[in-house]
């Protein structure tokens, strides 16, 4: 009798499935390549996960203060799209309302590029389970004084919105679940910008810039509108591993 042939092995028994954290860091790799492309100009930060914090950015070399750090192109950021917020049902909607119906609509579309930027913001669940937006009626009263105020006209400033949208959605196949996931991304994501000659109060998305938290003054990076996008510079010196916070500066 010859050998025996050895038995050929499947593909999972060579090769194990990856694992939550190496899928976690090719999403924000392949999102860093996508940005990049876009016009995204990135020097000496990447996104990581910070403990108890969820994403930051945090610097891979020596950085000094004065230096730029990011800068996001008018043409790479998510706007709301003119032709929808323009017509009847979005016209008198907040400008969070339009440019998170805005956003709803581009990545319903099946042949949608967002889905690469997408797969880095928080779930749904994470919000259920970090805001007190989400949180039940009992749980929300536990909490203090400073925080119920903000928190009702969350509630109001939603609930205003869904009744300027709602048709909308139902119209387009959306459901209220759909508006709000999106509503909350561009709550808790999006800049205020002012095109060069143009009004004041819209609301755009900044691709891999809405990575950073935001901290206290002396801790944090100087993010401002130029004529020609946002850009970050360090305010101070930063070493490797740094994390990168957020102040906001709006001048242009």
């Amino acid at each position: 009798m010859g050998p025996r042939t050895a038995k050929r092995k499947r593909a999972s028994d060579s090769q194990p499935l990856p694992s939550k954290s190496s899928r976690d860091a090719d999403k924000h790799k392949v999102f860093t390549s996508w940005a990049t492309d876009c016009g995204v100009q990135i020097d000496g930060v990447q996104p990581a996960q910070l403990p108890g914090r969820g994403l930051g950015l945090v610097v891979t070399k020596s950085i000094k203060s004065g230096e730029r750090i990011l800068f996001v192109p008018e043409k790479a950021m998510f706007k709301p799209q003119t032709t929808r917020t323009q017509a009847k049902p979005l016209r008198n909607a907040s400008p969070q309302a339009q440019l998170a119906a805005s956003i709803l609509a581009a990545c319903k579309k099946p042949d949608s590029q967002y889905p690469v930027w997408k797969a880095t913001w928080p779930t749904m669940q994470d919000f259920q389970q970090s805001m007190p937006v989400f949180w039940p009626a009992g749980l929300q009263k536990l909490l203090p004084a400073s925080v119920l105020q903000p928190l009702q006209r969350q509630k109001d400033d939603y609930a205003k919105d869904w009744r300027a949208v709602g048709n909308l959605c139902e119209e387009s196949g959306w459901t209220e679940q759909d508006f709000k996931y999106y509503w909350m991304i561009v709550n808790s994501r999006s800049f205020h910008w002012k095109p060069a000659n143009g009004r004041a109060g819209s609301m755009v998305m900044c691709p891999f810039i809405d990575y950073m938290n935001h901290g206290p003054t002396g801790t944090s990076c100087n993010v401002s509108q130029t004529q020609t996008g946002y850009e970050v510079v360090a305010e101070r010196d930063y070493g490797k591993r740094c994390i990168l916070y957020l102040l906001l500066t709006l001048h242009a």
